[in-house]
């Protein structure tokens, strides 16, 4: 299991690597189109390129944020459940995330082949490399959850509070440089 989570959290940071390098690149992108255009000018391709790059900013960074555990959690109602029924409720949500995003990697399969038959208006890409970002998010989230559900099932000892952030926080394969 170790093995595992250094190989989630190595990914985990060329993943974050990426998603900082394509949302910097779309917003020099902007930029330059904007002080191109008060000049009279365009840069034709900018938009679109712009856009591609901020599909692969916004799933790689939301996967990245699912991996270090520093997503949004509305826990008011599980607060009040026993240490008991929250393990259990932790548990059903991680294969609720596996199914969820299994789903949606067989939905972007399925849409391999027409979307690469159509290249953008613009600079030609095939559209699918707008829809594969979401893919490699899934995929990651999909990991991810597996490996938390594995020290779910495995752990014995849940923390006494019952608290879901606890048993992350020492379960945890990688932690954030950040705070977000």
């Amino acid at each position: 299991m170790k093995t595992y989570g250094k190989i989630l959290a190595a990914y985990g940071k060329i993943e974050l690597f990426v998603a900082i390098l394509a949302f910097s690149a779309a917003l020099l992108l902007v930029t330059a189109q904007v002080l191109a255009r008060q000049f009279n000018g365009s840069l034709w391709w900018a938009q679109e390129l712009a856009q591609l790059l901020i599909m692969y900013a916004y799933f790689l960074g939301v996967s990245h944020l699912y991996q270090v555990r520093q997503m949004v959690v509305v826990d008011f109602l599980v607060d009040r459940f026993s240490p008991k029924m929250r393990r259990l409720f932790y548990i059903v949500s991680l294969v609720a995330v596996v199914i969820f995003c299994t789903v949606l990697l067989i939905a972007i399969s399925k849409l391999y082949q027409p979307e690469m038959r159509f290249p953008s208006f613009v600079i030609q890409v095939p559209r699918f490399y707008w829809t594969l970002p979401m893919g490699i998010a899934s995929a990651s989230m999909i990991l991810t959850s597996i490996y938390f559900l594995i020290h779910a099932l495995r752990t014995s000892t849940w923390p006494t509070s019952g608290r879901i952030e606890e048993f992350e926080h020492e379960m945890a394969f990688a932690k954030s440089d950040y705070e977000y």
